[in-house]
């Protein structure tokens, strides 16, 4: 059991009755103030504790890649962080003190998906209830889409199509397709000079699936029924024994979409509509289903027809749909059909009340206003290269509050498909004692467009910039004093920018001058501090406190990375959570007592015949380990001593008992 890291982490959302609305916000105006309201300007200093990065996106002919600046009348760069980055950065942090509502304009509604082959996985539960049936989407005048449904579907073998000279049969026979063969559009290439449409039979046969299914079987006939090919995906080799005690694997079937002389038409939904293209990666020109592109561009887009399989439901509406027989299926609930979430109301928190908001049916005017905060002694260092995307809210063990035993294990997960299943709240990412690297494996290494390279500043840079408020209450001061300064914490940071789960972006801010109160500021911190003990019960010890200080002072980095894909596949298959970010920097928290591991950077010392050594590049333990070659990576072995690598660091207690390769370096 190796231990669950993450370079993310979640602060618990309170729910709606816990949720603190001020008695004064149906009252909040510009123009008539308050008895007891004051204006004023706050200074402050922030200065950068790792190296920071902004994108620059202010002109469209400004680099992207550069941090965030603009050029004054002489042509030199003044780099800045625009108050929006600030104001979503103190937001949070108010929001989590003072028991505000997650802002549901930041978190995104997206229905995520699910395809899971184990043996009584909950996704085969649900695929053996429903029949696939087989359809023509396209896309109407007004952009609308439709699916024409067809007569029927059937399987055809890859030795019928090698009939007619289609070399699926030979082509994946004991060979593992590359990933440019894994798709449906190799197939259609290879095909390009066949006819499609064509004549066939058919006959029904019992296939042992999860079930057993009665599936038709087509064969070529001259006079037969017409129907179309339809090629999908060829996600690994076919493997056939002659043996019978060995059992044959890997896709060798395609199918047949056979004519509807009337076809029924079935609408997609706007929902349904969202859905299919979030499943898809539609939002994501980086990682969009190679698939979806390929029938997106070269069909949908230019008037013709895409072939989908789908299923209804008892009145023959749409249930989903998609590009294989065995297609993703979507969750039963979006992300805001979620607790917390689905019980917000909309009358004001002390969040709202202060920066206000507006959606499409109202509006109120913040009454804090953030200015860019300018720096007159920046440093770029080195260019940088990672992979920036998020995490991905889809995964559930992460993601959904989990009920774990004492032993660290969950008996059954919450997932979407949970209806009284709970968000985790708000994602922050805990505060590194200094950066890192990310460790890509080769899949990755090759796909250079997933990669953003940027320009970050240098460790200690800072920036001035003035906070000005007007017509906020006393409290309303101590509660933006408080979100500064985490309610006069010292040792807390706040953290900004892109590339924060490498450790980028941790801020010391200071306030340096204040103009115009009336009080000190210590008065208007302990009257917030005062007023919200009165509000929730046992407040300053409350999780949502707690999470929030521990990962703005993390004390180590040793479990802020990401976990490999094959660690998230173990993560499931272990029944494993992600713990609160306070017991896992707890010395005594249980996941610390558990064999574990953690990537880092090694440099290989030994390559004889078969035994392999590398050695550490930073950590206590600097001497030669053996390194682990997993099977699937043995073309990618080091070849030379000295060569920089990427290792997973497997731990015996505290002791580096092995190294495992990853990739190369870059």
């Amino acid at each position: 059991m190796s231990q669950v890291t993450s370079p993310y982490n979640f602060v618990p959302a309170p729910t709606e009755d816990q949720v603190f609305k001020p008695d004064w916000a149906s009252q909040v105006s510009h123009d008539i103030p308050f008895s007891d309201g004051e204006s004023g300007e706050i200074e402050l200093k922030i200065t950068a504790q790792t190296p920071i990065f902004i994108r620059n996106g202010h002109s469209k002919d400004q680099v992207m890649n550069e941090f965030s600046y603009y050029l004054d009348k002489d042509g030199r760069k003044h780099y800045f962080i625009p108050g929006s980055s600030l104001k979503g950065m103190f937001r949070n942090v108010l929001e989590i003190l003072s028991f505000s509502r997650m802002n549901k304009q930041l978190v995104n509604d997206d229905r995520y998906s699910f395809r899971d082959l184990t043996r009584d996985s909950l996704y085969l539960s649900k695929y053996r209830d429903q029949k696939i049936l087989g359809g023509w989407l396209s896309e109407k005048a007004d952009g609308n889409w439709q699916i024409e449904e067809c007569e029927s579907i059937a399987y055809i073998h890859h030795s019928e199509l090698n009939k007619k000279g289609f070399p699926f049969k030979d082509l994946f026979y004991f060979k593992i397709p590359s990933e440019k063969e894994k798709n449906a559009e190799f197939k259609y290439n290879l095909s390009k000079q066949k006819g499609l449409k064509l004549e066939f039979s058919f006959e029904q046969s019992i296939k042992q699936l999860f079930a057993n299914v009665t599936r038709n079987m087509a064969h070529f006939s001259e006079n037969g029924k017409k129907g179309t090919l339809v090629f999908t995906g060829q996600s690994s080799q076919r493997k056939e024994y002659e043996d019978p005690n060995r059992k044959s694997s890997g896709k060798v079937h395609e199918f047949v979409f056979f004519d509807a002389e009337k076809p029924n038409i079935i609408e997609v939904g706007p929902k349904m509509h969202k859905d299919f293209k979030f499943i898809y990666l539609d939002h994501d020109k980086n990682n969009i289903s190679t698939d979806w592109e390929y029938w997106r561009n070269n069909f949908l887009e230019k008037g013709k027809k895409v072939p989908v399989f789908f299923s209804k439901d008892s009145v023959g509406k749409l249930n989903h749909f998609g590009l294989a027989y065995m297609y993703k299926l979507p969750f039963s609930n979006s992300v805001h059909q979620m607790l917390p979430i689905n019980q917000y109301k909309k009358d004001l928190d002390l969040a709202t009340t202060i920066f206000g908001f507006a959606d499409k049916e109202d509006a109120l005017k913040g009454r804090v206003m953030i200015g860019n905060a300018i720096s007159t002694d920046a440093k770029a260092i080195a260019d940088k290269k990672e992979i920036l995307g998020g995490p991905k809210a889809s995964y559930f063990p992460f993601y959904l509050t989990q009920n774990v035993n004492k032993d660290g294990k969950v008996n059954t997960y919450n997932t979407y498909e949970n209806s009284n299943a709970t968000l985790r709240g708000f994602k922050r990412y805990p505060v590194h004692l200094t950066t890192n690297t990310g460790h890509y494996d080769e899949k990755q290494l090759k796909n250079k467009k997933v990669f953003s390279e940027f320009k970050p500043l240098d460790t200690n840079t800072s920036f001035s910039c003035k906070i000005r408020f007007h017509n906020l209450k006393k409290v309303e001061i101590g509660a933006l004093i408080a979100t500064i300064s985490f309610n006069g914490k010292s040792n807390c940071f706040h953290s900004l920018g892109s590339a924060k789960s490498f450790g980028y972006g941790k801020v010391k801010v200071e306030v340096s001058n204040i103009k115009l109160l009336e009080s000190e500021q210590n008065i208007y911190l302990n009257e917030f501090k005062m007023f919200m003990n009165q509000k929730v019960k046992d407040w300053e010890k409350a999780s949502q406190l707690k999470e929030l200080f521990s990962m703005s002072s993390s004390k180590t980095d040793t479990s802020l990375t990401y976990p490999t894909i094959e660690d998230f596949v173990e993560i499931k298959k272990d029944k494993e959570a992600l713990y609160h970010f306070s017991e896992i920097e707890q010395p005594n928290a249980p996941i610390q007592k558990i064999n574990r591991t953690e990537s880092g950077q090694a440099k290989v010392t030994v390559i004889s015949g078969r035994i392999l050594q590398a050695q550490l590049i930073e950590g206590s333990d600097l001497k030669s380990k053996t390194l682990d070659m997993p099977q699937h990576l043995l073309n990618h072995k080091p070849r030379k001593v000295g060569e920089k690598i990427n290792v997973k660091i497997i731990y015996k207690g505290s002791r580096v008992e092995k190294l495992e390769f990853i990739s190369k370096s870059i």
